[in-house]
Parts: structure tokens; C-alpha cells; sequence
């Protein structure tokens, strides 16, 4: 995959997540165990740290160091780590970083010379997309099941 097809799937399905959670009120967002044991919140703290993952790979990238992965076993460790320590954050800090670090993972990949992606797309599209375009659609779609739980039980999202 090219450097601009996934800079393109990263935006299509960014921006189908983000309009959707634009749509959800504030309240809405804060309570417990909407999608899973998480709340909307939670779930953005939860996609910026896997982001946030990413952004330290691209740097390690730019700086010829070796990618560090996280070994299967370990992902649900990291997501406990992840979620507590966002925990106590407000809504508007969580979104701010959600907005944010996705706007930098962003910059940092166009940043990306054409000769550094060809040599290292193979590594790097094994798990990029697995922090960004697939992880978002995989939300969206538990997202789009809790509202639409949510409509038939006569909820209302704003």
C-alpha cells in the first residue's frame, strides 16, 4: 500500500468515526459501560494510546531504530494500562488528545519522505492500519450497534 492510499483510508474512516462521536452529546459519551465495560470516552482515550503507539514507531522509523511490537498476548495489559490512565481525565482533555494525536499521526506520516515509506512499507503497513483505519472501522461498528440498541429501546443520541 502507497503512502497516499493509506493516508486516504486512514481519512475515510477517521472521518466517518469522528462525525459519528460529533453527533453523540456530552452526557452520552461519559456513561459506563456503552460499549463494553467502556464508556464513548474511554473508547477515544483508547484509539489516541494505540495512535499514540503508532507515533512512537514512526519516530523510531525516522530515527533507524528497531519497531518494538507488542506481543498479542500482552494487547489487553496494554489497553488496562491505557484506560487507567485516562481514567480521570475529563471529556474535553480525552478529546482534545483524541483530536490531536490523531492530527500529528497525520502530519507525521505525510512528513514521511517517498524513499523512507518504499523502504519500509512492507513493516510498516503490517501495523499501521491495525492502530488507525481498521481499528477505527472495528469501533464504528460497535458504536453504530449501541445506538442502534439504543433507538429500538427509544434513546435518544442528542
Amino acid at each position: 500500500m502507497t503512502k497516499q492510499e493509506m493516508l486516504q483510508r486512514i481519512h475515510n474512516e477517521w472521518k466517518k468515526l469522528f462525525s459519528l462521536l460529533s453527533s453523540i452529546d456530552d452526557t452520552k459519551k461519559m456513561e459506563p459501560r456503552v460499549i463494553g465495560s467502556w464508556s464513548l470516552k474511554d473508547l477515544m482515550g483508547h484509539l489516541s494510546s494505540w495512535e499514540s503507539v503508532a507515533l512512537e514507531r514512526l519516530g523510531r522509523m525516522k530515527r533507524n531504530e528497531p519497531v518494538e511490537f507488542i506481543p498479542d498476548e500482552q494487547v489487553d495489559e496494554w489497553n488496562k494500562k491505557f484506560y487507567e490512565l485516562r481514567r480521570e481525565w475529563k471529556l474535553i482533555i480525552v478529546e482534545g488528545e483524541f483530536e490531536s494525536v490523531h492530527a500529528k499521526l497525520v502530519q507525521e506520516i505525510e512528513r514521511m519522505a517517498e524513499s523512507s515509506w518504499d523502504g519500509n512499507e512492507s513493516k510498516v503497513c503490517e501495523w499501521l492500519p491495525e492502530c488507525t483505519f481498521v481499528h477505527y472501522a472495528e469501533h464504528l461498528a460497535k458504536i453504530e450497534q449501541m445506538m442502534g440498541a439504543m433507538t429500538t429501546s427509544g434513546g435518544h443520541t442528542k
